[in-house]
């Protein structure tokens, strides 16, 4: 599946059940290494906006083209994925755990 329709898809998703992220006042991107133009900017502030964008953010998760499809397909676990260094954080660490909520986002059955 693009990555375009992998991210639309998971911002609909949390559109309507945005847990954790609803309200939290941070933008945290998600960058895909390995496809052109692949950063997006997922603004949490009232409701979730995602635009395709490397401008600033509070947290920027960083990972590969193939490790995000592993993601997708149901093979691997985000949190493992980190914990494996295979997923790279930077910015405010606090906002980790809200980030792992975008990824499981693309871990969705319909996606």
């Amino acid at each position: 599946m693009d990555i375009v329709t992998v991210i639309n898809k998971a911002q609909a998703k949390l559109a309507t059940q945005p847990g954790k992220l609803a309200g939290l006042n941070a933008r945290i991107k998600i960058r895909v290494n390995g496809v052109p133009q692949g950063a997006w900017i997922f603004n949490c502030v009232s409701s979730i906006l995602v635009n395709e964008s490397d401008a600033e953010a509070d947290c920027t998760i960083s990972l590969d083209h193939n490790i995000l499809d592993e993601i997708v397909e149901f093979d691997r676990n985000p949190q493992e994925l980190f914990l494996q260094n295979k997923i790279k954080v930077s910015g405010d660490m606090k906002l980790v755990l809200y980030a792992n909520e975008i990824l499981e986002a693309f871990r969705d059955p319909s996606t």
